[in-house]
């Protein structure tokens, strides 16, 4: 944005009283070479000379007057500027959400993968009933998939992937009519997002930031309710990388301000773990 370099209104005020101030005395003085209009004849070096005082000394402190009346006004411009950013702020800060993202927490089973997603399914004793029963889950929650670098959102779970986890991570391959089981590489990670704030999020995007993707959304936009428990169960291909991937939540508060949390998720052989949350970032505040 370029800045608006024409000058202000009371800025021409007082450029336009100066000028008066100066040109008065020397049109006053250039009609007096005129006859018309007749000046009175008893005029002399003491009466110009007293009107002369009175004229420049009165113009001084005109000026004066003008220039302090200017300043205060400005200044009490920026002081009621300053006043309105810092309510804006306090505002703001009375009805900011909070995103926090967890690890979810399960019961542990014999099945360490099935573990992971043990939270939303009846517990049962037979593998078979555990596949059957992988639930449907309801908006916002979901299954994101991780494959290659694209990512894909359901409500419910592939068969394929249903049947890996339900065999804690091992996959079934048949060659030559013989069968043999191998490690899927697939990892089964499930987080929850939950609202701590005193005021919903609204237009709540997740999105994954690293070297193959940049912000990139990786599902719908929602709300976010106070206190609303959302669960993402994350299943990430064997072709989807190791290592650290960075995650942002963002959202609007009520007033429309927009701001933006981050998390990161590091994969691995051995275990997955997830850096704490960081405190709301204002990226954009909103305008009037």
């Amino acid at each position: 944005m370029k800045k608006d370099k024409s000058l202000s209104i009371s800025t021409w005020v007082i450029i336009l009283f100066i000028l008066f101030t100066i040109s008065t005395p020397i049109i006053i003085n250039w009609l007096l070479f005129f006859p018309y209009p007749s000046t009175p004849s008893d005029l002399g070096n003491k009466e110009w000379l007293s009107f002369w005082a009175s004229f420049i000394g009165g113009s001084i402190g005109g000026i004066a007057t003008l220039f302090a009346v200017y300043y205060t006004l400005k200044q009490n411009i920026e002081q009621n500027k300053v006043n309105q950013t810092i309510q804006r702020k306090q505002s703001r800060m009375e009805i900011i959400p909070y995103i926090d993202v967890r690890l979810f927490l399960n019961k542990p089973t014999a099945n360490p993968a099935y573990a992971l997603f043990s939270d939303l399914i009846e517990e049962s004793k037979e593998e078979k009933s555990v596949l059957e029963d992988e639930p449907i889950l309801q908006f916002p929650s979901g299954y994101i998939l991780f494959k290659d670098t694209k990512t894909s959102y359901s409500n419910k779970l592939e068969q394929r992937y249903k049947s890996i986890l339900a065999q804690g991570g091992i996959e079934q391959k048949q060659e030559g009519g013989v069968i043999s089981w191998y490690d899927s590489g697939i990892r089964f990670v499930t987080i929850s997002l939950k609202n701590i704030g005193i005021f919903s999020a609204v237009n709540v995007t997740l999105e994954l930031n690293n070297n193959l993707l940049q912000d990139y959304a990786i599902m719908p936009s929602f709300n976010h309710r106070v206190d609303e428990i959302i669960v993402l169960k994350l299943v990430f291909d064997k072709d989807f990388p190791d290592g650290e991937h960075i995650f942002n939540v963002k959202f609007n508060d009520l007033q429309g301000n927009a701001y933006k949390q981050s998390f990161k998720l590091k994969l691995g052989d051995e275990a997955n773990y997830l850096e704490r949350i960081s405190s709301p970032e204002l990226i954009k505040a909103f305008e009037v």
